[in-house]
């Protein structure tokens, strides 16, 4: 695990749940956002090299925390290729990923059962999680 001084990205518009997003998380980068309700979904493009392998962490942050995080991959037409629900660090979430084809793939975050909060967001290459402080607190 690597820990960051602070998230280089902060979700400051709803990102959009599609791949119509205007996001777009980088390699070795971490993100804060806000799952503000039931239904909300927040999409990230990645870009990914084929024959890598990533591992994307998904953790509730701060005092109004996403308590039950639910991370999707979804290749670049939107299908889901791996979803994880509690694979990290308590209910965090957890996905590592070997990519067998170069391009666009996108991250989904959301809350299950109905919970809402703020959340970090990270993607690293290799089978280490990176986080930011917010996220590793």
């Amino acid at each position: 695990m690597t820990i960051s001084p602070t998230p280089n990205l902060i979700e400051t518009t709803d990102a959009s749940g599609n791949t119509s997003t205007s996001y777009t998380l980088a390699l070795n980068q971490s993100l804060q956002g806000l799952i503000a309700s039931p239904s909300d979904v927040d999409f990230y493009k990645v870009s990914l090299v084929a024959g890598q392998t990533y591992t994307f962490a998904l953790i509730g942050t701060g005092a109004n925390f996403l308590s039950d995080p639910i991370l999707n991959l979804r290749d670049a037409s939107g299908n889901i290729l791996r979803t994880n629900d509690d694979g990290g660090v308590g209910l965090s979430s957890l996905i590592t990923f070997t990519a067998t084809q170069s391009g666009t793939y996108y991250l989904d975050a959301a809350g299950l059962s109905s919970s809402t909060g703020q959340y970090g967001l990270s993607m690293t290459q290799g089978t280490n999680a990176s986080f930011d402080l917010p996220m590793a607190a």
